[in-house]
């Protein structure tokens, strides 16, 4: 993709990207779910976007990826970051503890930082060092926070802020589930507090750590079944969609060419993916799962039944399958199924003039 293109596709975009209205559009087809990324998008139904500060935990593994969706959610006025909580998944939570209370206090997220699992629900830990470097931030090594963790742990600190917003606290995890999984068996009445549940995780496609399984699901995938039973609003934002946010490195050259605070962390980051032989860019995936937030038009999605498999030691454990439900309504989940990467473009463009800024 060119420079120029790139930059300007966004650019022509960047006063639009937050105020799209929704459109209608033909009712889904039963049958197995469409996985391109392309078709004509003025027939797909878009959802309107955010246009208040929506109370929010982030929960997450961080995480390479991870870090560029902080990047982004701190940068985003829709948004009221209530907690950021900690999970094992890209690293051990000895990393990925301290890398998220290093990352909101570099990035300016002023919110308690708790601690969660450091274990799946039953079974060993997985973690993937191998994508995201020894100290998951692909060695980027960030200034002490000069704060502490929260006193409570992940589960209690999710039910307090979703108790405390009266309803409308939306939850957006990017690793493994077992710290939502957690607080939702702990505290039955949680449902009833929680807007929504974005996670990003899942894939129809094909896996990343195994042939079927993609990494957040197959890590925890008893933590998956129980956020799928809970009744709690859902969106799932799987590989099938993130891999086509993939940025090249020229992608990023113009992506991180404007100077800000938050520069030598996502250099860095960058940096570090361009030394990786199976890889030279970076996919979002976590950042995508924040931009549906802030600006749900960037995905579109559909009504799904989705299911996980837990059968450890077989192949299939952590494979994760979906259907559409009679009529295209219902189910447990809305699941993500294209992405407008312009309008994503242009988000990540926008988060960059906010850090260089000041």
């Amino acid at each position: 993709m060119k420079r120029s293109f790139w930059k300007g596709a966004a650019a022509a975009l960047l006063t639009c990207a937050l105020l799209l209205s929704g459109c209608g559009g033909p009712p889904a087809k039963e049958g197995a779910l469409p996985l391109d990324a392309g078709g004509d998008r003025q027939n797909l139904p878009l959802g309107k976007p955010v246009t208040g500060p929506v109370p929010v935990v982030i929960d997450c593994d961080p995480g390479t990826d991870d870090a560029y969706a902080l990047a982004l959610a701190a940068s985003c006025e829709q948004l009221d970051i209530r907690a950021v909580c900690a999970v094992q998944g890209n690293a051990p939570l000895a990393h990925t503890g301290p890398n998220a209370l290093a990352l909101c206090a570099y990035l300016g997220i002023d919110c308690p930082v708790s601690q969660g699992a450091a274990a799946p629900l039953s079974r060993e830990a997985v973690t993937a060092e191998y994508a995201h470097g020894s100290n998951g931030l692909g060695g980027v090594k960030l200034p002490d926070p000069g704060r502490a963790f929260d006193s409570l742990p992940a589960w209690d600190r999710l039910y307090q802020e979703a108790v405390a917003a009266g309803g409308e606290l939306q939850v957006i995890a990017l690793g493994p589930l077992t710290n939502v999984a957690t607080a939702l068996q702990k505290y039955p009445d949680l449902p009833q507090y929680l807007a929504k549940i974005t996670v990003m995780g899942s894939s129809l496609s094909g896996g990343n750590i195994t042939a079927q399984a993609e990494f957040n699901v197959y890590s925890d995938p008893e933590a998956w079944q129980v956020v799928l039973a809970s009744g709690v609003p859902l969106t799932v934002v799987g590989l099938d969609v993130t891999t086509k946010t993939y940025l090249s490195q020229d992608n990023l050259a113009v992506l991180l060419e404007k100077e800000g605070r938050a520069s030598a962390l996502l250099k860095g980051i960058a940096d570090y993916a361009a030394t990786r032989s199976s890889q030279s860019g970076l996919t979002l995936n976590d950042a995508l799962a924040v931009a549906s937030v802030v600006n749900p038009p960037v995905v579109t999605t559909q009504a799904a039944d989705l299911r996980v498999q837990a059968r450890p030691g077989s192949g299939d454990d952590g494979k994760t399958t979906a259907i559409n439900p009679r009529k295209g309504e219902g189910g447990n989940c809305r699941l993500a199924l294209r992405v407008d990467n312009a309008l994503f473009q242009a988000m990540l463009l926008r988060m960059m003039d906010f850090y260089a800024a000041g």
